[in-house]
């Protein structure tokens, strides 16, 4: 084979390579791991029938280190894959990512404190609403249903 062609094929992407969002939305089709042994796989496409939105929506109780202290978030499973693949896209740790959200929610609800006499959110929901904005960031879509960020640059 040529350098050149060696060069074509280098240029062209990587199957296994793909974006964290890409990544999450495979991962939240197939099933987790130690489940679904015995399930019968989808005919229509040939793999593994999707997680139910029950085993999506089952909270999961993990602990994170945040400013140097334990302490445990629980959310849905399904929450805690985009979690994943956002600090993946961001390069960071999943307790970094959190430990920025916090740092958001605090400062948030100083600002809203001052304001209103109210306090912040918690950590859990701070988590759940930054990885809704991200995936609504990556698909694209702008609060009104339109085309995000292509749309606005032409």
């Amino acid at each position: 084979m040529s350098r050149a062609g060696s060069a074509d094929k280098d240029a062209e992407p990587r199957a296994n390579e793909r974006s964290p969002l890409a990544r999450v939305l495979a991962e939240l089709a197939s099933d987790p791991p130690g489940e679904g042994a015995g399930r019968a796989p989808d005919a229509s496409v040939g793999r593994p029938a999707r997680r139910s939105a029950r085993q999506l929506a089952r909270p999961a109780k993990r602990s994170l280190t945040i400013a140097g202290h334990r302490t445990s978030v629980s959310l849905e499973e399904a929450f805690w894959l985009v979690l994943r693949a956002m600090a993946e896209d961001e390069g960071l740790s999943l307790n970094a990512l959190a430990a920025r959200v916090d740092g958001e929610r605090l400062q948030a609800g100083e600002r809203e404190s001052i304001v209103a006499g109210q306090g912040s959110a918690g950590l859990s929901g701070a988590l759940r609403v930054a990885a809704l904005l991200w995936l609504v960031d990556r698909s694209g879509a702008g609060a009104n249903g339109e085309a995000g960020d292509a749309a606005s640059r032409q």
